[in-house]
């Protein structure tokens, strides 16, 4: 998991939000774990050919799960602004584990990424927090979501898993760094061995 803090040592929400990514041959997946209940919505901003523009283009796309359970897929327009996707593959839901605590949960096709190993930018939103239109909190810090040029990159390297049998393969998936931040690429290392 990645840990988004908050400004100058000071955690937001009061306790950190947790971010999992992970792959499949066929998708990524995003699980934001202890989100900030006061928002009324949670997005993953992606950015699949780590073209990195100054605004968010008809290809960069935004995954928004609400709180009031539905979702919504996304497009850039080019000028600063989202419209809704015209055709889209992908999950968003948000729930509840507790009367305290929840988590937005995203898949989209990897087939977004222009290759398997692509390079690609991810950013990630808690939105109209304690119900104020555009009072976001936007990761990594400093980032702004309708910029890409401002978002994390990411690797997906799987390039080494094992061919496969009939048995379950030791798998395991190792990031860095730690805390994401502007500038700085984050790996995903993919690796397994057999099991016989």
């Amino acid at each position: 998991p990645i840990w988004l803090d908050g400004v100058n040592g000071v955690s937001y929400p009061p306790s950190p939000v947790w971010i999992n990514v992970g792959a499949t041959s066929s998708d990524v997946f995003v699980c934001m774990e202890q989100t900030d209940l006061r928002a009324r919505a949670w997005a993953v901003y992606l950015d699949p050919n780590n073209s990195g523009d100054a605004l968010a283009q008809s290809g960069d796309w935004a995954f928004i799960a609400n709180a009031n359970r539905t979702s919504e897929c996304k497009n850039g327009n080019g000028a600063g602004g989202y419209v809704n996707a015209t055709s889209c593959n992908y999950e968003a839901r948000y729930g509840f584990w507790n009367e305290f605590e929840a988590n937005a949960e995203f898949r989209f096709p990897r087939a977004l990424l222009p290759s398997a190993s692509a390079v690609f930018r991810l950013a990630f939103a808690h939105q109209d927090i304690n119900g104020v239109l555009n009072n976001n909190r936007v990761w990594p810090l400093g980032a702004a979501q309708n910029a890409p040029v401002s978002w994390a990159t990411f690797i997906i390297n799987d390039a080494a898993l094992p061919r496969a049998d009939s048995q379950n393969p030791i798998v395991s998936v190792q990031h860095g760094p730690s805390v994401i931040r502007r500038g700085t690429p984050v790996v995903l290392n993919a690796t397994a061995r057999d099991d016989v």
